[in-house]
């Protein structure tokens, strides 16, 4: 991920102050500045996704055991 000298700045209407202060603490726990540390996050979110869902998972096949 290139990261560039001289970018725009940008604000985002409508984020609570909550998840800003947990971006912020996320960022400082990482040694991070708060736009690299968001550049990051949606980045990764972008290409895994997210585990957080409104959909519930569908079950597993598999059986956490295996039977013999």
């Amino acid at each position: 991920m290139a990261e560039q000298l001289h970018s725009p700045s940008w604000t985002v209407r409508g984020v609570s102050s909550d998840v800003k202060k947990i971006a912020r603490d996320a960022a400082r726990r990482e040694n991070l500045s708060l736009a690299v540390w968001l550049e990051r996050a949606v980045h990764h979110a972008a290409e895994y996704g997210t585990r957080h869902s409104d959909k519930p998972e569908p079950p597993n096949p598999r059986p956490h055991r295996r039977y013999f």
